[in-house]
This record gives C-alpha cells, sequence and structure tokens, in this order.
C-alpha cells in the first residue's frame, strides 16, 4: 500500500542516519555529496587526490572485538549463526551491539541483507507496473550497503554475490530510463522526463549507485571481476560518458564513473574497452586547461591503463601463460593511442605548473602520472631504433 511504502522509506532513512551516526568516522560514507567536497576520506583521495589506496585503518582496528556464536547442535530453528529473537533482553543487547558497531551488528545480528533483498524484490515488482522508486529510498539503500562494504572485505564480498541486491540497483539506477514513468512510489506524481529527472540515466539514483560500486571494488580484486555489477555494466558507464555534463550532478556522476574505471583498470580489468575509453576522452581533454575538471581524472585513467600493460607484460613473461587476445591487442595499442597526450601534456606543463591555485595544481599532477606511467611503461620495450614521443631534452625540461 501506498502508506506501506512510505513508512518503509521512512525506516530505510532512519537507518541510514543512524549508521551515518554511529559508525566509525573513517567508515562514513555519504553517497550523495558533490565531488568537490571534502568530507571524507573516500571523497578526498578519490576526487581530489585521484588516488584508489585507502588509508583508513581495518575494521578490526576501529570496533572492539567481536564474539561470534555459532549454531547450536540440533539447532533447526534458523539458518542463520545470528538472528535476533522478540525477547525485550535480546533487543536491548542488539541496540548496545548497535551503538559499539553497527555494521557487524547489522550484518549478523538483525539480517540486513536478506531484509534489503525482499525491499528490493518488492520495489522490482512496483517498477514493473510503471512507478518511480523514491530517491531517498535509492539513496538510503545505497548508503546502507556502503558504509557496510567499508566494515571488512567479507561484507563487501557478500553484498557483491547477493543476487537479490545489486543486480536491480545497478538496472534501475545506471541503465538509460526510458521515460515512461507515471508516478513515484511514494504517492507524488513525477515524470520521469520533467525538470526534477530530465535527461537519459536517472541522475538522482545514478550517483549513490556509482558510490557504491567504488566501495566495493575497492575492497578487493576478487570482487572486482565479477561479472556482474561491474563488467555488466561498463557499456552504461560508456554511455555516461558519451553525454553532456549540464550541471555539477551530471558532472559529478562522470566524475565517480571514472573513479570506478580507475579502480578497474587498477586491477587490470576492463582493458578490452581501452581504445573505445580513449576515443571518448579524446574531446574532454584536448584543450589541456586547469578548469577542465573532468580532464584531469581521464589523465588518472590513462596513467592506470599504462599501469595495467606493463603490470599484465610483467605477468605474461613471469609466468608464461598465454594471455586474453583482446586484452593484449588492447594494451599494446594503448600507448600509440595516448601518444597524442602524453605529448600534449609535455607541451602544456611548463604553462600550467606556473599556476598557484588548485586546479593548475591537480593537472600538472595528472600530468606527471600519466608521463610517470607512460615512460615506465615504454622503457622496457624501447630499443636504439624506437622513435620516442618524448625526447630526453623535453623530460628535462619538464623535470626543470
Amino acid at each position: 500500500t501506498p502508506g506501506g511504502r512510505m513508512l518503509l522509506s521512512i525506516v530505510l532513512r532512519c537507518i541510514h542516519a543512524l549508521m551515518t551516526l554511529f559508525v566509525h568516522p573513517y567508515h562514513v560514507v555519504n553517497v550523495s555529496q558533490a565531488p568537490q567536497s571534502c568530507a571524507d576520506p573516500f571523497v578526498l583521495y578519490q576526487t581530489c587526490f585521484m588516488s584508489e589506496i585507502s588509508h583508513v585503518p581495518p575494521g578490526t582496528e576501529l570496533y572492539p572485538p567481536t564474539q561470534i556464536k555459532p549454531i547450536g547442535e540440533g539447532d533447526t530453528k534458523s539458518a542463520s549463526c545470528y538472528r535476533a529473537d522478540s525477547s525485550a533482553a535480546t533487543a536491548e543487547s542488539d541496540s548496545k551491539m548497535f551503538y559499539n558497531d553497527p555494521a557487524w551488528t547489522l550484518l549478523s545480528r538483525m539480517r540486513i541483507l536478506p531484509c534489503l533483498s525482499d525491499i528490493l524484490r518488492c520495489l522490482s515488482a512496483d517498477f514493473s507496473t510503471g512507478a518511480v522508486i523514491s530517491e531517498a529510498t535509492i539513496e538510503s539503500i545505497c548508503g546502507i550497503l556502503a558504509m557496510l562494504s567499508v566494515r571488512s572485505p567479507g561484507a563487501a564480498g557478500a553484498i557483491a554475490r547477493h543476487k537479490g541486491i545489486l543486480p536491480f540497483l545497478v538496472s534501475y539506477c545506471l541503465s538509460p530510463s526510458n521515460g515512461v514513468v507515471l508516478k513515484n512510489i511514494d504517492g507524488s506524481g513525477s515524470k520521469e522526463g520533467s525538470n526534477d529527472s530530465a535527461g537519459l540515466f536517472r541522475t538522482g539514483a545514478a550517483l549513490p549507485a556509482l558510490i557504491l560500486l567504488c566501495n566495493l571494488a575497492r575492497q578487493s580484486r576478487d570482487i572486482a571481476e565479477l561479472e556482474m555489477p561491474f563488467h555488466t555494466t561498463i557499456p552504461h558507464l560508456q554511455a555516461v560518458l558519451c553525454l553532456g555534463a549540464e550541471n555539477d550532478e551530471e558532472l559529478a556522476i562522470q566524475i565517480w564513473t571514472l573513479a570506478l574505471l580507475r579502480i578497474l583498470m587498477r586491477y587490470g580489468l576492463a582493458v578490452e574497452h581501452v581504445q573505445s575509453l580513449i576515443n571518448i576522452a579524446a574531446p574532454c581533454i584536448e584543450p589541456m586547461k586547469p578548469d577542465n575538471t573532468l580532464g584531469v581524472h581521464y589523465l588518472q585513467l590513462f596513467a592506470n591503463i599504462c599501469a595495467a600493460s606493463k603490470v599484465m607484460h610483467q605477468e605474461v613473461d613471469r609466468t608464461n601463460m598465454p594471455p586474453i587476445p583482446e586484452a593484449v591487442d588492447s594494451l599494446a595499442m594503448a600507448g600509440v593511442w595516448l601518444s597524442s597526450s602524453v605529448r600534449s601534456c609535455v607541451v602544456s606543463f611548463q604553462s600550467v605548473v606556473n599556476g598557484c591555485d588548485k586546479n593548475h595544481m591537480k593537472l600538472a599532477s595528472a600530468q606527471l602520472r600519466l608521463l610517470a606511467s607512460y615512460i615506465s611503461t615504454a622503457r622496457p620495450t624501447m630499443g636504439e631504433s624506437s622513435i620516442p614521443i618524448i625526447s630526453k631534452d623535453d623530460c628535462i625540461q619538464v623535470i626543470a
């Protein structure tokens, strides 16, 4: 019923708000903030320093040790090791556990993942009838899952592999909308083509989903190489990058799209899409201007592509195992496809580094990262007959 859906949305927002208040500050993930904000370390390193490395201590160092009690012998009442019963004593103990370690309590005592799976199944059924899911509901679900995923790699793996959670979220949030929606699930009427949700993608839902996927992929390579949700969404990510950003919200979506692609490239994944990504990026990085927000993120993506090429060739030489032909072909040609961008970095670096504001520094940093990664990758394959893209004099000029 509409009243039940509204109550459900309120409960999800309350859980999300409580987690934001009581998780460790290092584990707070705001899935709706603009990329220019530095409210948490994840946003700071992903969008300002353009780095995928996490400097957050593991959850075992941030929370008190947990006590795990296995199912007793002959216990057939529950298929889960942890489950809150209806007694007041258990409810009180669970509430105390929540304030000490919200993510662990939700995962182990309150069985939040099966609950969210049931909720998403109901939302999927409602959406199939032509209803729009409230953006606040999507934001709350993605926020809860994101903060659960940073608790531990095991939690992130459980979320990524749960067949009842990410498939619908990814499909709804990142697939191009068809504009046939008639009403919101919470009862308010809203066309998908109205001003608050105009465009090919659901911008209000895409940003939380992208930040969630970045948190999941960052936890481990085993998670990032899953077909769903990562590799099946790459065509959608490419479509997002092909569209021009007309406002800050759309720009934020493109930045987090590039952040997710950077993480995948860092693992040596999605390399078969290198050529298409370079072609998409060409118009964005052509000016090499400090105020080009997307340009610096593309340059960092290029640096990760070069690094992936180097690591893959080293791995092939070390193991003598046949690599994937498509990946090898893409990475082998990456040096040729990126040569123009590298040359542009050399030509413009002197004027960029003379600037003093943060935009000049970000662009100069991205250019140096690309140059270092490009030269490091190309050096083992260069012989006396090679024609260098960057001359020795150019390198001395950049360093000076």
